[in-house]
Order: C-alpha cells, then sequence, then structure tokens
C-alpha cells in the first residue's frame, strides 16, 4: 500500500531500498491512526467499560478482514 501511495503522484515505483522504511512508516501510521480513533471514542462525555474490548474487537477483526 505504501508503493501505491507514493507511486500515484509521482509516477515512479520507490526503489527497492526503501522497502523497509517505507513499511515501518506504514506500520506506524496504522497504528497511530486507530489510536487517534480511540481518543476520540474516549473524549466523550460518557464511556461505559466495555467501549473499550469492543474496540479492539474491532481493530482486531479489521486487520483480519484486510
Amino acid at each position: 500500500m505504501g508503493r501505491k501511495i507514493i507511486a500515484a503522484p509521482t509516477g515512479n515505483d520507490p526503489p527497492v531500498e526503501d522497502a523497509a522504511a517505507i513499511s515501518n512508516f506504514m506500520h506506524w501510521a496504522y497504528g497511530a491512526s486507530w489510536a487517534a480513533g480511540y481518543a476520540l471514542l474516549m473524549s466523550c462525555r460518557r464511556h461505559p467499560l466495555w467501549l473499550g474490548p469492543v474496540f479492539g474487537a474491532v481493530v482486531w477483526s479489521s486487520d483480519h478482514v484486510t
């Protein structure tokens, strides 16, 4: 996915030597986006105790779907 994101605007595939760095960046960006979603969810005025495990199940299942 990172390769496609870079290749779309530039029209060129990134070099193979950059694969590890791109993969690492995508890994951290994916995790940070879910953390931001969790923070937004927890910023609600009232959040029941079961909301955290449900959110974790959504993250886990979405990873398995992709």
